[in-house]
């Protein structure tokens, strides 16, 4: 009946994407402490293109999915109470 509609959650992407950035971070800047370039590349290229390709393909397709099912079961909690409280 009423079905969610399908929109980006853009809160939800930058919540994501902050998160993915601020950990790339701090690894990139621990490998390039060590002197690690191919650790450094391979850091760069997950957390900055992969991760971030992968939280926007989570957040467009996955994320309503999954808030259907939250509100489903909502509605059910909600909808197996009466007015005056259990008896």
């Amino acid at each position: 009946m009423n079905e969610m509609p399908r929109s980006f959650d853009r809160l939800a992407f930058v919540v994501r994407v902050v998160v993915i950035a601020v950990l790339s971070t701090l690894v990139l800047a621990e490998r390039v402490h060590i002197h690690d370039r191919t650790g450094a590349i391979v850091t760069a290229v997950i957390g900055y293109v992969i991760l971030p390709a992968i939280a926007y393909l989570h957040t467009r397709y996955f994320n309503s999915v999954f808030m259907v099912g939250v509100t489903e079961a909502v509605r059910r909690k909600i909808g197996g109470r009466t007015v005056g409280g259990p008896r």
